[in-house]
């Protein structure tokens, strides 16, 4: 038999009742795999009081067990998934097989507002460290719209409509660019590339720094190191965070950004709790998370905005939460995913199950709250420009609310919801960092 692994990090040795499942699944047969994820669930699943008996033989997968339990606890379970292992790691590392390589969001126009349209919000390997992607390579950019994908209109078209459109490997899209006023079609053909996780780096005002973070991956923390060394050049007082496609990942990252950031000032302090389930209540104080001061991390700062989509969730809102407690934090954009929880894996089989197993609490003894972030300054990305420029008007209210504490915008016009977006993680090293410093101009571009 081999001995179950969870895979999260506490900040103290003491033992706690936590975690013990005895052993995995060893022929991996259906009958293993359901009695294993059902015995975790019973175990440590954070409503482990709300799992229900069920007979394990009407179902015909691990899946379909999980999705059935997380349907019936309240508050509804959006969190818990189960991967195959191969995918948790190319998640982990960052590695996409073949993709396109953009985000897509769907709007309403102003001038039309009945109908649905897809845009790309975010086009990977535009930014000078990353490396080229098909979508880069075809020309691209944030802010075009799709048309069609290999003559089928998008307009009005939904969610599982619209991914079996961008399933073939292959595709002509037709395109239309606001700033050109034209249409154009390119052939894409899905490709492997590198995501790097910090592309953007800025100071404004010669005090206001602004970095984009894409993901809590396995490679972030050497990326960040590399962002908050460039920052330090700098008097920087201030920080926007730009977490809009944040959607999270790793604890060991999150916990190092959150040490850049606050290190210096709140160094040995508590930055946030885990909450377990009554069945592991004496592990609450076992998993007491401090601030920890990195090599690079800024002088304690007066004020934090972070910027934020529908997709900023899990590390990316815990960072606002701790933040919160220590520093003037204010938020751009509109309301967060919402998840206060978090999970430590389990590896079994050729399986990896994420059941959230606690709540995360700050030094308040305030969560995220589940309705998601509520902005200081509503309104929504209207993709007026590259990610670090002030055409990009998230960023330009940011910025103006570090200035004066006014938001420049009412609420946008524009009704964005998230469509399905492209997997977008990769393994590949990326390039060497390089430096752009461009004079005394101001903004100063770092990369």
């Amino acid at each position: 038999m081999l001995v179950s692994v969870w895979l999260g990090s506490g900040c103290t040795t003491r033992e706690c009742s936590f975690g013990r499942i005895e052993e995995t699944p060893e022929a991996c047969s259906l009958e293993e795999e359901l009695d294993f994820v059902y015995d975790v669930l019973k175990d440590t699943y954070l409503f482990a009081d709300q799992v229900p008996d069920l007979d394990l033989g009407q179902f015909s997968s691990s899946v379909e067990l999980l999705s059935t339990i997380t349907a019936t606890v309240t508050p509804t379970d959006r969190y818990s998934f189960l991967l195959a292992r191969q995918a948790s790691d190319d998640r982990n590392d960052g590695f996409v097989p073949g993709d396109w390589g953009f985000r897509l969001g769907r709007y309403r126009l102003a001038d039309d507002p009945d109908s649905t349209h897809i845009f790309l919000t975010r086009v990977f390997g535009t930014y000078e460290l990353e490396p080229s992607t098909p979508a880069s390579e075809a020309g691209l950019l944030r802010g075009d719209r799709v048309l069609s994908i290999d003559g089928e209109v998008l307009a009005d078209m939904g969610n599982s409509e619209l991914s079996a459109a961008l399933a073939p490997a292959k595709a002509v899209f037709q395109m239309y660019r606001e700033s050109t006023q034209k249409t154009f079609s390119v052939t894409l053909e899905k490709g492997a590339f590198a995501r790097y996780t910090v592309p953007v780096v800025r100071v404004f005002d010669g005090q206001t720094g602004y970095i984009f973070f894409d993901s809590f991956l396995s490679r972030s923390i050497q990326e960040l190191d590399v962002a908050f060394a460039a920052l330090r050049q700098f008097d920087i007082t201030k920080l926007i965070l730009d977490l809009r496609w944040n959607g999270g990942g790793r604890s060991d990252a999150s916990q190092h950004l959150l040490g850049l950031i606050a290190g210096e000032g709140a160094d040995g302090q508590l930055a946030y709790t885990l909450a377990f389930n009554e069945r592991h209540a004496d592990c609450s104080s076992v998993y007491d998370v401090a601030f920890e001061k990195r090599t690079h991390s800024l002088p304690k700062l007066e004020e934090v905005v972070i910027i934020t989509g529908p997709g900023t969730a899990s590390a990316s809102e815990l960072v606002w939460n701790v933040l919160r407690a220590y520093v003037s934090v204010r938020v751009v954009g509109v309301e967060s995913f919402g998840k206060p929880f978090g999970s430590f894996p389990y590896q079994f089989c050729d399986k990896v199950l994420s059941a959230i197993n606690y709540r995360r609490t700050n030094a308040a003894g305030q969560s995220v709250p589940v309705e998601g972030i509520e902005p200081d300054c509503r309104l929504y990305d209207q993709l007026g420009g590259p990610l670090g420029s002030l055409s990009d008007n998230l960023l330009a209210n940011a910025l103006e609310l570090t200035r004066s504490g006014q938001c420049l915008d009412t609420f946008s016009q524009l009704d964005v919801r998230l469509a399905p977006q492209s997997s977008t993680i990769s393994s590949i090293q990326p390039p060497a960092r390089k430096y752009l410093i461009s004079g005394q101009d101001d903004p100063r571009t770092i990369y």
